[in-house]
């Protein structure tokens, strides 16, 4: 799986709570799974904005003040955390969890299975692939074939095939990679960003399902560089996708 989807093992140094929504994210995670706000670029503009506060600073009477009180809240806060563990544990989890039903109804929702017949009756040839690869076809609308790639040692190289549709203001998709993992789900438009949430979007690899979320950045080409995370792992997940001639 880690193969296919193009996995990239490296820790992710970004914040978990949203500042742009207030969603609370589970560590490790780089996009912000509500608003697909980027909390790695969050973390590195708040730790320049504290280290501006620092340098510039109050008396050092204030700095003692609002440390005692920082310290004396920290100290309330631990205490009222360590009483009500396992319900903040609950409400993490339930938060963050979409449901499997949810996941699974995915592949019971009538247009994306629609989608994916029309996908998989596709024959796309390698050198179809290849050429898109080299040469994305051009076109202002996001709606298409697109052949999915990741970087190798040899240059990019194709992982599988994906097809877009708009619908009632959302974009259909579903992607299905050469190594059997399938993802289909629904996402946004949010100007040069498409932005797949965890609630709308899953992956199925081998009879398991499970959610995804993620974000599809529009290049100056006409392709699209994707980056995501799955709910079971911490890990990041990259591909480049090139629009396909019709």
């Amino acid at each position: 799986m880690s193969d296919d989807l193009g996995s990239i093992p490296q820790e992710i140094d970004a914040d978990a709570v949203c500042a742009a929504c207030g969603t609370v994210n589970r560590e490790g995670v780089f996009i912000c799974r509500t608003c697909g706000n980027n909390l790695r670029d969050q973390r590195a503009l708040r730790m320049v904005a504290e280290q501006e506060m620092d340098r510039k600073g109050e008396s050092l009477d204030r700095r003692r003040f609002f440390l005692g009180a920082l310290t004396a809240l920290g100290i309330l806060i631990i205490l009222w955390a360590a009483l009500n563990v396992n319900q903040i544990t609950d409400w993490l989890i339930a938060i963050q969890t979409p449901s499997l039903g949810a996941v699974n109804a995915l592949w019971q929702d009538t247009a994306l299975n629609a989608l994916a017949t029309e996908l998989e009756g596709r024959n796309d040839s390698a050198e179809d692939r290849e050429k898109a690869i080299a040469e994305p076809a051009a076109g202002d609308a996001i709606e298409g074939v697109y052949v999915l790639a990741r970087e190798g040692l040899s240059g990019k190289r194709s992982l599988g095939v994906a097809l877009v549709r708009s619908e009632d203001g959302r974009l259909l998709f579903v992607a299905k990679l050469d190594g059997g993992a399938e993802v289909r789900g629904y996402a946004d438009n949010r100007g040069n960003q498409i932005v797949a949430e965890a609630d709308s979007t899953g992956a199925q690899y081998q009879g398991d399902a499970f959610s995804v979320f993620g974000v599809a950045v529009a290049k100056e080409d006409g392709s699209f560089e994707c980056a995501g995370q799955t709910e079971i792992d911490n890990e990041m997940y990259a591909a480049y996708a090139y629009r396909m001639a019709k």
